[in-house]
């Protein structure tokens, strides 16, 4: 909630959609299909979700077709500093980036440059 909060007040993006875990977010991914006008642009994605891991997501995430990995660029926003998981996310080409929280304006800002 407080990405999302932070997201709306710096008018980083013109719609966020917001979902509880992982399994919802493939689910609401699912249910787009291909249509490029409804996919989204930027998935901010943790290490540490309910349900399942930012890693097991991306694992399912794996079987979703080019169409929708085209366009879906993930960035991974997390509290995690372990030498592990930033080695995974730098390994994974469809996290293009990892960012420490707590998301601010200034890394928002950096976003929009990359």
């Amino acid at each position: 909630y407080v990405v999302e909060m932070v997201i709306k007040k710096t008018n980083f993006a013109k719609e966020v959609v917001s979902v509880e875990s992982g399994f919802e977010a493939l689910n609401y991914l699912t249910e787009i299909g291909t249509d490029r006008d409804k996919l989204p642009g930027l998935i901010l994605l943790d290490v540490n979700m309910p349900e399942m891991n930012g890693f097991e997501f991306m694992e399912r995430y794996m079987n979703f077709s080019d169409d929708v990995k085209n366009v879906c660029q993930i960035m991974l926003l997390t509290s995690s500093i372990h030498p592990v998981d930033i080695d995974r996310a730098s390994n994974n080409k469809y996290i293009l980036k990892f960012i420490n929280k707590p998301l601010n304006a200034s890394k928002l800002k950096e976003l929009e440059v990359a």
